[in-house]
C-alpha cells in the first residue's frame, strides 16, 4: 500500500467475490465495497482470483493530470492481475512442495525406527519354525508383533505378542510403539500371563488420549 490504509482484509473477503475481475470501483453493486475503496480515493480494482478463489484484490487510485481510466486500461490491468496470480500459485505451490517432500523425509525417518522395534531376530525353539514379517498398508502403522525373553522358565521361555492398533499413519504407529515400551517395562515384574495384560490394559488406558481408538490388542503367549 502506498499513501492508503486499508482495513485488514478479512472484513470484506466476503464482498470481493463479487467484485468484477477488472472494474471502476463507480460501477460496483455492492454498497459497502465501493464506499470503502471510494473513502481511499481508489478508482479502480482488479480481483485476484485463484481458479474459483478470491485470494486478493489490486487497486488503483486517480490517474495523473486527472485523466480517466479506459476500457483498454481495465484490459491490460486484468492481464497483469492474472500473472500476479499465477506468479503467486507458483509460490504456494513451491511450498506446498517443499512441505510434502519434509513431511515425506519425516515419514521415512518413523518408518526406520518402527522397523528398528520389531525383533531384528526371532529365537529357534525346539519343535517349532518361527517366522514373522509385516508390511503396513502406509509408510507406518498400527502393527506390532514381539517376541520377549522370560527370565523365568527356563532358556526357552519366552513370550509372543502380537497387537493390532485401529487405524493407520503417525498416530497409530506412535500408539504402536506405547504398547512395545509398556510390555517391555513390565515384562518380569507382573505374576502371571493375565495379570500383565491387565497391568499393561490400564496403562494404556490412562496414556492415550481420549481421542484415540484402540482397536484391538490382543496378548498371546506361549512358554516354550
Amino acid at each position: 500500500q502506498q499513501g492508503v490504509k486499508l482495513p485488514p482484509l478479512s472484513t470484506y473477503m466476503g464482498a470481493l467475490h463479487h467484485v468484477p475481475e477488472a472494474s471502476l470501483v463507480s460501477d460496483l453493486r455492492d454498497d459497502a465495497v465501493r464506499e470503502m475503496f471510494e473513502a481511499h480515493r481508489l478508482q479502480v480494482v482488479f480481483s485476484l482470483r485463484s481458479g474459483e478463489q478470491v485470494c486478493g484484490f489490486a487497486a488503483l487510485g486517480a490517474r495523473p493530470g486527472g485523466q480517466i481510466w479506459s476500457g483498454a486500461d481495465l484490459e491490460l490491468g486484468a492481464g497483469m492481475a492474472a500473472q500476479a496470480v499465477v506468479a503467486f500459485d507458483n509460490c504456494w505451490h513451491l511450498r506446498e512442495m517443499l512441505d510434502k517432500k519434509q513431511y515425506e523425509k519425516e515419514l521415512a525417518v518413523a518408518a526406520g525406527i518402527q522397523q528398528g522395534l520389531f525383533p531384528a531376530v526371532l529365537p529357534e525353539l525346539a519343535g517349532f519354525d518361527v517366522a514373522a514379517m509385516n508390511r503396513p498398508a502406509q509408510q507406518v502403522g498400527g502393527d506390532y508383533y514381539d517376541v520377549l525373553t522370560l527370565t523365568e522358565g527356563g532358556d526357552d521361555a519366552c513370550l509372543f505378542c502380537v497387537a493390532d492398533v485401529s487405524g493407520k499413519g503417525l498416530a497409530a504407529s506412535l500408539l504402536m510403539s506405547t504398547i512395545q515400551a509398556t510390555l517391555r517395562a513390565l515384562l518380569g515384574r507382573e505374576a502371571s500371563l493375565a495379570e500383565l495384560a491387565c497391568r499393561a490394559n490400564e496403562l494404556l488406558f490412562a496414556t492415550t488420549p481420549g481421542g484415540a481408538q484402540i482397536g484391538a490388542v490382543q496378548v498371546l503367549a506361549a512358554i516354550a
